[in-house]
């Protein structure tokens, strides 16, 4: 069913002779008094004792005439000086304002039309005698796109006495019918002229859930499209079409059959009030990666790996379709035993488990071709056939560059233009985030358990250019970094303003080297330093900085003097951690060092009101140790209940977080 919960504000549009014509908000249960007063007050040629409300119902346009000026002069005298009500003020009282209304306030000149409704310019004009509807149309602008000139209605002129006690036209109509009647018309009457829109609210698993104007004959799919059609996860076969008005009901549609054959006869006409609604599917899978639309999708029986593919919009052009790799989401050795903190899995759908995508959970790798079965609870990982360089320092074109897989460092600075006149091409340095790569190990001299741990190698390019050593494969997210070719420098790199190698007097100390790379930035680590000796060029073209040549790693307090061709390493005192599924802004953020995992919950604005907060998940990434021993990468712990963290945060779950770690809220089951 489909649940709608009204505001406490009221939109109303005040035309007319007010100081500032045009929409006012109030709040629910005002009236046409405050309305006109939020627009100002009328004008000195306008008429108060005449004020229009026009309201649209089920049953069509419904107006009144309100004499606002006495109801206003009954407010100023209902009062002693203390504010004490006096004696009951002989007034009817103004109408409640509903959302969607709409006031006129006429000029207080006799002989008068007003043109009420779906024309260019509501308002009152006057008219030559014997003028006729469609001269009153024309001098309101003519009709709006949304007119329908099938559906006028003529009132007669009111009387004064009858202001605010009744619907003007009630025993009053003199013409209801289409404009291309004609009738004549006199001083004082109104003119409504309908709508041929309708409003039709589209909610659930749709890509743009709200309330859309479509035009009159307008079916089930026209809605569908205003809503930006079906969103992953969408159980199109089951959606719910809901009647308001005379005939009211509901009907379960298949929404995926009416868009391939619109002229079925599900396809059923809309009408105003009427609502969409699609559920989200109970069996489904994730697909992530080099995909045009990743996210969750159904996955009933007889789903194969390329129809996932065709939900998410395809391939993109940087994807490996020849390295797909399938995930088993749930259940199997990839779930965590109790042992580990661990829950178990549902039944159904995804559970706290369908994003545990380690290596002992694989259960397909190859070409999209096999085209295997997708099962519900399966996570499906399509690879870039691409990596993502950062080329810096003296070469041509310094800046981001997409490579293929597999890529050296030197067709890095190949695609950068290659090395300037005033580059050093033997000492180029490579810095890579986390030790990803080629599994050589990590910089010796890397703070262990820090965050913003990096392994930093040098390079001779021009030795691997000329044949004479062997290129470093790199890996997506590395910078790579061509110094000056100036002798006795010191190059700084990490978390200051303007990493880079900087010519330093005799002495210098590690003050001096960091204030001449601009200072730290908001995210150094002064307490996690540290200082490589001049690198070897006899240590080959793939030896990491740090392999035997540290000097010294701790807290820059301590300034020690530099020497020579020495490598300055300011480490960062943030972490990245990602939250992802029901949280109310999944995403990657930046934490402080010593973050625990309320921190993270917090930041992404905790659990969407969908969200299970007590099966909550927590996978270890590659920036440390985590909590118990042997907690490293990849290490996951399942069932963490948020509430009961956050009525005692100092609780064993709420861990110190580390960099990378990967924080999932999946959704509750019954929600």
């Amino acid at each position: 069913s489909v649940v709608v919960v009204p505001g406490t504000e009221v939109r109303v549009y005040v035309a007319g002779f007010v100081s500032r014509p045009g929409q006012v908000v109030l709040r629910r249960g005002a009236t046409a008094l405050d309305a006109i007063a939020a627009a100002g007050g009328v004008t000195s040629v306008g008429d108060g004792t005449r004020v229009a409300l026009a309201r649209k119902t089920g049953d069509g346009a419904f107006s009144l005439e309100i004499d606002v000026t006495s109801a206003l002069d009954a407010r100023d005298t209902s009062g002693e000086a203390s504010g004490k009500p006096s004696a009951k003020v002989p007034t009817a009282p103004l109408p409640l304002l509903e959302d969607g209304d709409a006031l006129f306030v006429p000029e207080a000149v006799p002989g008068q039309v007003v043109v009420l409704g779906e024309v260019a310019r509501p308002g009152a004009y006057r008219l030559q005698p014997g003028a006729k509807l469609l001269d009153a149309i024309a001098a309101a602008g003519g009709a709006t796109a949304r007119a329908s000139l099938d559906s006028v209605t003529v009132y007669a002129e009111g009387q004064a006495d009858q202001a605010g006690k009744r619907a003007i036209g009630e025993g009053r109509v003199l013409f209801a019918g289409s404009a291309k009647d004609n009738p004549e018309l006199s001083p004082g009457d109104m003119v409504v002229v309908g709508s041929r829109a309708m409003y039709v609210s589209v909610v659930g698993r749709v890509a743009r859930p709200g309330t859309y104007e479509l035009l009159a004959g307008a079916r089930i799919v026209d809605a569908i499209a205003a809503a930006g059609g079906l969103a992953s996860g969408a159980d199109a076969g089951s959606a719910v079409h809901s009647r308001r008005g005379s005939q009211p009901g509901s009907a379960t549609l298949d929404v995926d059959a009416l868009l391939r054959d619109p002229s079925l006869d599900a396809n059923a006409l809309l009408a105003d009030g009427d609502a969409l609604f699609v559920p989200e599917a109970r069996e489904q899978a994730v697909i992530m990666g080099e995909v045009a639309r990743p996210g969750v999708y159904p996955a009933g029986r007889g789903v194969t790996l390329m129809d996932l593919l065709a939900a998410a919009g395809g391939p993109t052009g940087k994807a490996d379709l020849a390295r797909v790799k399938i995930y088993e989401g749930r259940g199997g050795s990839a779930a965590p035993d109790a042992e580990a903190g661990g829950a178990d899995s549902g039944p159904s759908g995804l559970t706290a488990l369908s994003l545990v995508v380690a290596d002992d959970s694989l259960v397909y790798e190859g070409n999209i071709k096999a085209n295997p079965p997708v099962t519900a609870g399966q996570v499906i990982v399509v690879p870039s056939a691409g990596i993502r360089v950062q080329v810096a320092g003296h070469v041509q074109r310094a800046g981001g560059y997409e490579l293929k897989r597999g890529a050296d460092v030197a067709q890095a600075v190949t695609a950068a233009g290659g090395i300037s006149s005033a580059g050093d091409g033997t000492k180029v340095v490579v810095t890579r985030r986390g030790g990803r790569g080629d599994g050589t190990g990590e910089a010796e001299g890397a703070a262990e358990g820090g965050s913003g741990t990096a392994r930093v190698m040098e390079i001779d390019v021009e030795a691997i250019l000329a044949g004479e050593a062997a290129g470093l494969e790199l890996a997506d997210g590395d910078t790579v970094y061509v110094p000056e070719a100036v002798p006795e420098q010191v190059v700084v790199l990490g978390e200051v303003a303007r990493p880079g190698a900087y010519r330093l007097a005799r002495g210098a100390k590690l003050a001096d080297a960091i204030a001449a790379a601009g200072g730290l930035n908001a995210r150094a680590s002064l307490e996690n330093v540290t200082i490589y000796a001049g690198g070897d060029a006899s240590a080959g073209a793939g030896a990491p900085i740090g392999h035997g040549k540290v000097i010294f790693a701790g807290d820059g307090a301590a300034n020690p003097t530099l020497g020579a061709s020495d490598v300055v390493v300011v480490g960062s005192r943030m972490i990245g951690v990602t939250v992802v599924g029901a949280a109310a802004r999944p995403g990657v953020y930046e934490l402080a060092a010593g973050a625990r995992l309320l921190d993270a919950v917090a930041v992404a604005g905790g659990a969407s009101a969908l969200g299970d907060a007590k099966n909550v998940v927590l996978t270890r990434g590659t920036g440390g140790s985590g909590a118990g021993a042997g907690a490293g990468a990849g290490y996951v712990t399942a069932g963490i209940d948020l509430d009961a963290l956050g009525r005692d945060p100092k609780g064993e779950a709420n861990t110190v977080l580390a960099d990378g770690d990967v924080v999932y809220i999946p959704e509750a089951p019954e929600k």
